[in-house]
């Protein structure tokens, strides 16, 4: 073999040997990249599993914030972790403090509003949702809404001058949804004191910050499903309070007979009637609707229903009745909140109806001669006006012989729409009266059924109240409606 045939050889082993190596290079580098993804993604399947098992048991959504702000905080080995969230005002972009671990230092705040943070550490999280960046501000807020990931590795003057001084390093990566982004999670400081973040830690956050991103969303539909659970909650309990408030069922007073039916369009219902004994001789029969519907309706309903009971204590006749409900409810109502109201007194040992009437249908009366009438009074609906503008509320006495009878109602039935949004209206109810002459509680099912089948394919869109009452024959046993815990009667 000449020389340059064993240089050639010598040197195409050299190259061997140095390709053997870079190739096992790589192949050991591939592998240990292979088995950080591996981990990762154990680890990442290991912390979702557990995520999605204790959200079933945590109370608050931070509780389950603090999960995600741990996990990342363990994974990069850093000081601390907080998470933005994206809200808008106004059209415009900001952040707001979700949560944060650690000695999260105080971003765009001021400087002894940072010191102040950095000596209460235990305060960092509960001022933490209380922080504003508007948008375009600092470092986090560009990274968030503008520029993307911000890595502050090695020293850089231009960016420690923007970050609060005990920030050495930091990460800030937007967190994304479906290509939206939803907020930015930022680490802080490295713990080894002499480690920077570096390029391969921020590609390790922005992968976590998918998981931050889906826990924050997860966590939004829990606290907004925990927030409904409650509030259907609270509107149960409003509904048992309320029904708690409406009276015994009474059939009775002296020769007349009543019966009645409400139908609330919601949970709670804004429509309010009441039998309040003025004396031993006289009952006080109310219907009465409050503006609106819903719990707002059901309050104000509340409030009339003690004002009813305190004027009705020194009644002095319907006009003055009238007049003090609606100066107490002017006092103690909002000004766009008010209440419209029907009144009559029976008086069983006269055998007399006293009707007054603020804002309110009409009341429907069937005479003993099969003759029927629509009886009107004036007077403002009540809390709307001030007493000195109020003007006069009508009122209207008859003397009744045995088989009159009476129809009070909330407008619930004649403004119910069917699906070519007409009005069931007060002509259908009034030929309803006229052409039906039945006893009390046929009558009110025929009522009812009829305003149903009417708004068949719209539904019920307001609240529904009835009430009827007829003068029968010759006085029967007295019965006072109790005030204790009654319930409603049943449809």
């Amino acid at each position: 073999m000449s020389f340059w045939t064993s240089v050639i050889v010598l040197i195409c082993v050299v190259a061997i040997v140095v390709l053997s190596r870079r190739l096992f290079d790589r192949y050991r580098t591939l592998l240990d990249s292979l088995d950080r993804e591996r981990r990762s993604r154990a680890a990442d399947i290991a912390f979702l599993n557990e995520f999605t098992r204790k959200l079933a048991d945590v109370t608050e959504a931070a509780d389950a914030m603090d999960m995600v702000l741990h996990h990342v905080l363990d994974v990069l080995q850093a000081e601390s972790v907080g998470i933005y969230l994206v809200e808008e005002e106004d059209g415009n972009r900001r952040l707001r403090g979700a949560a944060c671990t650690g000695t999260f230092p105080a971003f765009e705040q001021p400087a002894n509003v940072q010191e102040l943070m950095r000596q209460y550490p235990r305060q960092r999280s509960a001022h933490f949702p209380h922080e504003l960046i508007p948008p375009g501000q600092g470092l986090i807020a560009r990274a968030a809404l503008d520029t993307g990931p911000v890595l502050v590795g090695e020293p850089d003057p231009a960016a420690e001058a923007l970050l609060p001084r005990s920030v050495r390093c930091l990460i800030a990566t937007p967190m994304q949804i479906e290509h939206r982004v939803t907020g930015v999670v930022v680490a802080v400081n490295c713990r080894e004191e002499s480690r920077r973040f570096e390029e391969r830690d921020r590609d390790l956050l922005a992968a976590l910050s998918c998981q931050a991103a889906l826990a924050s969303n997860l966590i939004r539909v829990y606290a907004e499903r925990a927030r409904q659970e409650r509030m259907v909650q609270e509107i149960r309990i409003a509904r048992e309070l309320q029904q708690s408030l409406l009276p015994a069922p009474l059939t009775e007073w002296g020769s007349f007979r009543l019966t009645v039916c409400a139908r609330p369009a919601l949970e709670v219902a804004g429509d309010y009637y009441d039998y309040v004994p003025i004396d031993q001789d006289r009952l006080l029969v109310i219907v009465a609707d409050a503006t609106g519907k819903g719990v707002a309706a059901c309050v104000l309903m509340a409030i009339c229903r003690s004002v009813a009971h305190v004027a009705a204590d020194s009644y002095q006749g319907m006009e003055q009745f009238l007049r003090e409900m609606n100066r107490r409810l002017f006092v103690d109502t909002d000004r766009s909140r008010f209440v419209t109201l029907a009144a009559t007194v029976l008086d069983r040992r006269r055998n007399t109806v006293e009707y007054g009437c603020a804002g309110h249908t009409p009341m429907l009366v069937r005479h003993a001669d099969g003759s029927t009438e629509t009886v009107r009074c004036g007077g403002t609906a009540l809390g709307l006006l001030p007493p000195a503008l109020a003007g006069p509320f009508e009122s209207r006495s008859l003397d009744i012989p045995p088989g009159t009878s009476f129809l009070l109602f909330s407008d619930g039935l004649t403004e119910a729409l069917n699906r070519t949004q007409e009005e069931f209206g007060l002509p259908r109810l009034e030929a309803l009266w006229r052409d039906h002459a039945l006893p009390l509680e046929p009558m009110r099912d025929l009522i009812i059924e009829r305003v149903a089948a009417f708004e068949k394919d719209q539904g019920q869109a307001d609240d529904q109240t009835l009430l009827l009452f007829e003068l029968a024959g010759p006085a029967a046993d007295t019965q006072r409606p109790a005030r204790g815990d009654p319930q409603a009667p049943p449809l």
